[in-house]
């Protein structure tokens, strides 16, 4: 069988928002993160992670790795709402639970890896205690509290009657139940809070079970007598509420917060625990993963915003180490040819990110706006324009990032589309409303507001000399324009569905088109009607290689294929490694030697094109 043409280099991601996204594995060389439906295991080197991935099919929502380090899990969102137990030295699945409808919200391996407690969310009303070995269930119960969001599990130490227990907790809507389990026999027992009333966050186990300590969203820390199931003592803590919490060693724990900030919690004779430390620096975005390498000098902290953070112990002195989208990337874009080796994309999270070719490590990255999306951007030669949600455009420095400016009501309801050519002496915007607007950029003056569209415009695109611009739409075409006299040159219409993306090949003729229609069509700008197109392709995203004799679609199901463009074949068929759900941008390097992929899991893939 041939080799396939994209060889995968680097995958930029990783989903900050699931709790403990973030492992430092007890071999003391790998690192593992969450990063859409995948675990990405890399080591922690100068170049980055590289990319070993246990994937599968749906998006992650929560992970426990066991504590030797020999199993990982996963639960997962629809369409396959399951659990899947890995072996972490082969990467294969152990099992797959698959009790759950609606999705998995929490996951705790027992302190001896022989359990693994599992909670759905709260429409499955279920949790379930699982044998690792065999990927049966030992028990089960309906959730409580309803709704339940956190748990913890551990293994009692015989008793008295020399039996062995699981000792449990869960949480949610300000109630604690401590539960207990022995073959045949499962209890539970409501936490008596008094006038303690908390919304917890996080929860963990002493190591011995006896103690449950439960962080809130008032950033306290409950210290809860697990064997009698009470309150003894309410710790004030940090400002932000308490994300992450692990216990150390004799009592020590160290916090997170939804504030950034880091902070270690010893244990005080009267006060039950007092702050030792607090680390000198905020993290960006809320703290919800940490995780010590094995001699503990040294530990990772993930955050919501997408940052991972080696964070040196005591001194709590943190350095970035890597970073991506906390949400969906919607545009990516190299620096046009000539120029230099970089990358752009921005996302759903508001985030701009210039990324370096060579290190993949980010030049600069934008301020989020407070929930404000960036919809699309054009790479000019040294200014980066992009289209908002807020209806803005706002152009960058592309060597800086400083922001020069921004353009209000550019579109009702989103600048959806946008370009620029090479020399910027104008840029092209699209709406969601279907009007194409070209604008001077000196003054920022629109010079003309194009008006033949009837749908969103989904895509815009500049010829190489900059005197046509191709619009696509929702409204079933796409047209090309005559950037001087503001003319449309053509229209083409397919029988149904929009247009959601389309490449220019080299010769400035020849179109290809995706979208609803769910097939992949060529014209000519010179023809009205449709050359060819194939039976089915389910794709969102399409673009040509440089030299134009391939090109390479993005599917809705996350699917990345490379076609031969004379014969309109797949070349081989597409790989099992691809973004969990649609793709959502294409772009090639300038010299065709890489392709990077962008999808609505947060993820950039970088891949080697070697044809």
């Amino acid at each position: 069988m041939a080799a396939h043409p994209l060889v995968l280099q680097r995958v930029i991601g990783l989903a900050g928002s699931v709790q403990g996204s973030v492992s430092w594995h007890p071999n003391g060389r790998d690192v593992l993160r969450v990063a859409g439906g995948s675990i990405v295991v890399g080591t922690m080197q100068e170049e980055g992670i590289s990319p070993r991935m246990l994937r599968s099919e749906a998006l992650v929502t929560c992970v426990a790795f066991a504590p030797s380090g020999r199993f990982v899990a996963t639960g997962h969102a629809q369409p396959h709402p399951d659990v899947v137990v890995w072996d972490y030295e082969t990467g294969r699945e152990r099992f797959r639970f698959c009790e759950y409808d609606h999705g998995v919200q929490t996951l705790v391996f027992s302190s001896d890896e022989q359990a693994i407690l599992t909670v759905g969310v709260p429409l499955d009303k279920r949790m379930f205690l699982v044998d690792v070995d065999r990927g049966t269930t030992l028990t089960t119960a309906a959730l409580h509290p309803m709704p339940t969001t956190k748990a913890a599990c551990t293994l009692v130490p015989p008793g008295k009657d020399g039996t062995a227990k699981y000792r449990l907790a869960t949480a949610g809507a300000g109630t604690i139940v401590i539960w207990e389990w022995q073959p045949g026999h499962l209890s539970h027992t409501k936490c008596l809070a008094g006038e303690f009333v908390r919304d917890y966050t996080c929860l963990t186990f002493s190591a011995d079970g006896k103690v449950l300590f439960a962080g809130s969203i008032s950033g306290d820390v409950s210290l809860i007598d697990a064997t009698r199931s009470c309150v003894m003592k309410v710790v004030p803590a940090v400002s932000g509420g308490l994300t992450a919490l692990v216990p150390l060693s004799d009592g020590v724990l160290m916090g997170g917060s939804g504030g950034g900030s880091l902070f270690l919690l010893r244990p005080h004779e009267k006060k039950g625990l007092v702050v030792d430390r607090e680390g000198p620096t905020r993290l960006s975005g809320a703290v919800t993963s940490i995780s010590f390498s094995p001699d503990r000098r040294t530990f990772l902290a993930g955050t919501s915003q997408g940052f991972m953070n080696r964070v040196e112990f005591p001194s709590m002195s943190p350095i970035l180490i890597d970073e991506a989208h906390c949400d969906g990337v919607t545009s990516i874009s190299f620096q046009p040819p000539g120029v230099s080796e970089q990358l752009a994309s921005c996302g759903r999270d508001g985030v701009i990110r210039m990324w370096d070719c060579h290190t993949w490590k980010v030049l600069w990255r934008s301020a989020p706006l407070g929930g404000i999306q960036a919809l699309s951007l054009g790479f000019g030669r040294d200014l980066l324009i992009t289209g908002w949600s807020d209806e803005k455009v706002r152009c960058h420095s592309v060597a800086t990032g400083e922001l020069f400016w921004s353009l209000d009501n550019v579109h009702r309801g989103g600048v959806t589309a946008v370009a620029i050519p090479h020399s910027q002496k104008f840029f092209v915007t699209g709406g969601a409303e279907g009007d194409v607007r070209i604008w001077d950029t000196p003054s920022r003056r629109m010079l003309t507001n194009l008006k033949q569209h009837t749908g969103r415009i989904n895509h815009i695109l500049l010829s190489r000399d900059g005197t046509q611009a191709l619009s696509c739409s929702r409204d079933r075409s796409f047209m090309s324009w005559d950037t001087t006299s503001f003319r449309r040159l053509t229209t083409h219409t397919q029988p149904m569905g929009g247009v959601t993306s389309m490449a220019l090949h080299p010769d400035q003729n020849t179109v290809v088109t995706v979208g609803q229609q769910k097939c992949i069509a060529f014209w000519k700008l010179n023809q009205a009607d449709v050359l060819r197109q194939s039976d089915r392709e389910d794709a969102n995203s399409v673009a040509f290689s440089p030299d134009g004799k391939l090109f390479v679609t993005g599917g809705n199901a996350g699917d990345i294929k490379v076609w031969d463009t004379n014969t309109a074949k797949e070349i081989v068929p597409a790989r099992s490694i691809m973004h969990t759900g649609t793709v959502t941008a294409l772009a090639f390097s300038p010299d065709g030697r890489l392709l990077t992929t962008g999808g609505e899991d947060g993820c950039i893939l970088v891949w080697r094109v070697e044809v």
